[in-house]
Order: C-alpha cells, then sequence, then structure tokens
C-alpha cells in the first residue's frame, strides 16, 4: 500500500479534518472514529485533535535533538537492519572486486568509484527521506550498473565544487599558503555546505547550490545549526579515514568489510542528522509548503 501523504486521509486520500497525537495518522470526518463524545484514532487508538491547515508546522513532531540523540542507533533499529545489511553486502562487493582486481587499473578504479558514487547517493537518499520525516531506512536499490542516478550524484559534486572549489583555489593563487584570505572563505564554505547539501536534497534540483536559497534558514536555528555541522564533520572525518589507502587491519578481506560497514553507517549516520535538521523545523524553513501533496510521512 503506498505511504499516504501528510495532509491527506489515510483512507479515502480526502483532505483531512483531524490528526493523531499517536501516530500521526490523518483523517477525513468520514474515517475519523468516534467513542462516545471523544474521536479516537482507527489506526492506533490514540487521541485525535483537529487540523488548521493554514498554519504552517513542521513534518515532524520530533525536535532536532531528538535526531541527534538517536542518531548513532537509527541504521542499528530491529526494522533498518535488514535493508542496512543489504547496502552493506551492496558495497562490499564493489569494494572486494575494486581489491581483486587492483593489478587492472581501469577496473579497480571503476568498482572503486561505483562503490563510492552509491555510498553518495545513499547518504542522499536519507537525507531527503529524512527531511520528508520518513523514517524506514532505504533498501538497496534496484538498479544495475548501468542505470546509476548520476543525476543524484552529480548533486553532492556541485556542492563541493561551490564550497569547497574557493578555498582550494585561494589556496594554489597565494603560492599554496594558508593565509588570512584562504581561512575566510574556507570558513565560509565550510559553513554553508551542509545547509546547501540539505537544501539541494530537499530541492531536489541544484536550487540548493544557491545561497539565497538556505542562508534564512541558517540563521533561523543558528544553534541546531552549528551542532549539525558539527556532527557532520566529525562523522564525515572518520567516513574520510575509512577510505584512505592506509590499512586497517593488516588483513585486506577484513578491512574490505570495515569499510563497508563503515561507510554504510556513516551514510545513514550523517544523513539522518542532516535531514532531520529540516524534518523538525520545515515550518520555520518554509522550503516544503505544508500542503504539498508528496511530502509524506510513515503512518502504518
Amino acid at each position: 500500500m503506498d505511504e499516504p501523504t501528510i495532509y491527506n486521509c489515510v483512507y479515502d486520500g480526502k483532505t483531512p479534518s483531524h490528526e493523531c497525537t499517536g501516530c500521526g495518522a490523518c483523517f477525513c470526518e468520514t474515517c475519523v472514529l468516534r467513542a462516545g463524545p471523544d474521536l479516537v484514532c482507527p489506526e492506533c487508538g490514540g487521541k485525535v485533535e483537529q487540523i488548521d491547515l493554514n498554519k504552517p508546522r513542521n513534518l515532524s513532531k520530533q525536535n532536532f535533538w531528538y535526531y541527534m540523540a538517536t542518531a548513532l542507533t537509527y541504521p542499528l533499529a530491529s526494522q533498518n537492519r535488514r535493508n542496512v545489511l543489504k547496502n552493506v553486502a551492496f558495497v562490499f562487493a564493489f569494494l572486494f572486486l575494486a581489491h581483486v582486481l587492483r593489478w587492472h587499473k581501469g577496473l579497480w578504479l571503476f568498482f572503486l568509484l561505483f562503490a563510492i558514487c552509491y555510498v553518495i547517493f545513499l547518504f542522499l537518499t536519507v537525507t531527503q527521506q529524512t527531511a520528508m520525516a520518513r523514517n524506514e531506512a532505504p533498501n538497496m536499490p534496484d538498479w544495475g550498473v548501468t542505470d546509476v542516478p548520476f543525476v543524484e550524484i552529480l548533486k553532492l559534486f556541485v556542492v563541493l565544487a561551490a564550497w569547497v572549489g574557493p578555498a582550494v583555489g585561494v589556496y594554489f593563487l597565494e603560492g599554496r599558503q594558508t593565509t588570512l584570505l584562504f581561512w575566510g572563505v574556507a570558513s565560509v564554505g565550510a559553513l554553508c555546505m551542509p545547509m546547501s547539501l540539505l537544501a539541494t536534497a530537499a530541492f531536489e534540483s541544484f536550487r540548493g547550490v544557491n545561497p539565497l536559497g538556505f542562508l534564512g534558514a541558517i540563521f533561523r536555528v543558528p544553534i541546531q545549526y552549528v551542532a549539525c555541522c558539527a556532527f557532520v564533520y566529525v562523522f564525515g572525518l572518520l567516513g574520510y579515514m575509512l577510505l584512505g589507502p592506509g590499512a586497517l587491519t593488516g588483513h585486506w578481506l577484513l578491512d574490505v568489510v570495515l569499510r563497508s560497514i563503515g561507510l554504510i553507517y556513516m551514510a545513514f549516520v550523517i544523513g539522518r542528522v542532516l535531514g532531520g535538521l529540516h524534518a523538525s523545523n520545515s515550518a520555520r524553513f518554509g522550503w516544503v509548503p505544508p500542503l504539498v501533496p508528496g511530502a509524506r510521512r510513515i503512518t502504518r
């Protein structure tokens, strides 16, 4: 069964009049249950409140700190483990092939880049789903090697080029010196890049690279955003270390297993926190209008 949109009745798709305070499901006047003078949720039996469709509200009822506190255990949740393990196996297969075929530079590079691009795609998918207040872990994709969503992956590289490129350019223009100008440009890029990634995932377009589209959001939640940036960069650094050329344990097969697990785990954790920033503040950001069909929440 398709997931219901946030502002549609979960049964007949009509404009809802009530929402469950427990499971978050929405219902129209016809489908809501009446128990004497009270209205109850037909899904979970919880308390039901009337909806004000003209009042902006967040896609998620959880605050950002909830997403921060639960991000590390999100991939380990019982409902997510199977999908997480499928993604680990998928990345492991390509990292394994990259190592076995390391004597052939072309094949080695192909399989390695494919694994990296897949992790990037998974990260953007987790960010996007969480930003839309969806809680399930993405399953392994049904596309083959020739069906890679290059546009989705290209988005991340465009964001990196937009916010890392200027600092790299200044570094070489200044004679490979870390001058005050370099640190200024690098700081601006580091500050903007996480929100730019989030906006790119939320807009599903390259609009997220335009600072006019997301700078206001940063100033609306400064403390949350600083905490989000710190989390993203710390775990991003761990992911970078996993991709380093050096051995992790001294045994190549164990290294491939650990790298596969670590990269998938980082993609889920970072994407969860970054997407949670939007899900818990979407009414403030205003990127996704509250009545847009297609902004979804899991209710079953």
